[in-house]
């Protein structure tokens, strides 16, 4: 279920503006394209991006480095750890006003889980320290 973001509380960790939330929808849309069989990115989408001042980069999964394909979007996400889901950088959970174009990414739902309420450099860090202790 979808939730109309800038219609929350102003408190909710969920909330942004309208115009956040459309930012945010123009750069999963991107990565979406710009994911392996997407379609790609065409000129006239490369020019808007530069314009202001946003890289196109290779819509890999943030966690594993694994490329996302676009086929992947179609994963049923109940069932399949492979299913693409929308992640942030910093959890909404720790900071007020993060679902932005800045702070969001695809990421695996395996990775998601993994990641939950951490940083990416943290989740890496605590993996580190997990393989660290079971190495005989």
């Amino acid at each position: 279920s979808r939730i109309v973001r800038w219609r929350l509380q102003t408190t909710d960790p969920e909330y942004c503006t309208q115009e956040e939330a459309l930012a945010v929808a123009k750069k999963l849309a991107l990565l979406m394209l710009n994911s392996q069989n997407g379609g790609g990115i065409t000129p006239a989408l490369e020019r808007y991006y530069a314009e202001n001042g946003q890289e196109i980069i290779p819509t890999t999964c943030p966690l594993c480095k694994r490329i996302i394909d676009v086929a992947d979007f179609n994963r049923n996400a109940t069932v399949d750890l492979d299913a693409i889901q929308m992640g942030h950088l910093i959890p909404l959970s720790r900071h007020l006003n993060s679902h932005n174009a800045s702070n969001v990414f695809w990421i695996h739902r395996r990775c998601n889980y993994i990641k939950g309420e951490q940083t990416l450099k943290e989740s890496l860090s605590s993996l580190i320290d997990i393989i660290r202790n079971h190495v005989i």
